[in-house]
């Protein structure tokens, strides 16, 4: 059998982010869409549309991916992307309100907020623990790099240059000139 280590690995690069991020984030967006939505469930004069609980997940995920965007970025795009994604929202937000065809999903758009609200505030915790990890990756990787750097080289540098001498018997004997 041809065992690829190189296939392997991106193998299980994917596990790990299936398992690490992918499965836990959708976790947190079904636990938040169940708590967002609980109060409407248990209020007797619940007047949320039929398919409310998909648009509120919808949220909760697009607060869960700014969320986890803003705490693992170790650059500035997120000054950019942050206030793009929001205006973006707040558009929807409007749109959704002034359109009279929609006026049955105005009494989700706070239920909404609050999901998009507490998975950024979730997924900023996640996005910073994975950062968190990949700086101590980094840093790992750059002292074991220092360490073969200046000793493993140098040591082995050292038997290089050992291995070009001539024995200690023959320096020792001194040569007769010819």
């Amino acid at each position: 059998m041809n065992e690829n280590p190189v296939q392997y690995a991106v193998l299980a690069s994917h596990r790990m982010v299936l398992l690490d991020v992918f499965l836990p984030a959708l976790v947190v967006v079904a636990v938040i869409t169940l708590l967002v939505r609980l109060p409407a469930i248990l209020s007797r004069e619940s007047s949320l549309a039929p398919g409310s609980t998909g648009l509120i997940a919808a949220f909760a995920c697009l607060g869960l991916v700014i969320g986890i965007l803003t705490g693992a970025s170790m650059t500035p795009v997120v000054g950019s992307l942050l206030p793009a994604l929001l205006t973006l929202l707040g558009a929807l937000l409007a749109y959704m309100f002034g359109k009279e065809s929609l006026a049955d999903w105005r009494p989700a758009i706070p239920y909404c907020l609050i999901a998009l609200m507490l998975s950024a505030l979730y997924g900023i915790f996640m996005g910073g623990t994975i950062r968190g990890t990949e700086q101590r990756n980094a840093d790992t990787q750059h002292a074991a790099d220092l360490y073969y750097e200046k000793v493993d080289l140098e040591v082995a540098r050292q038997k290089r240059l050992d291995s070009l001498k001539p024995p200690a018997s023959q320096c020792a004997q001194p040569c007769k000139k010819q």
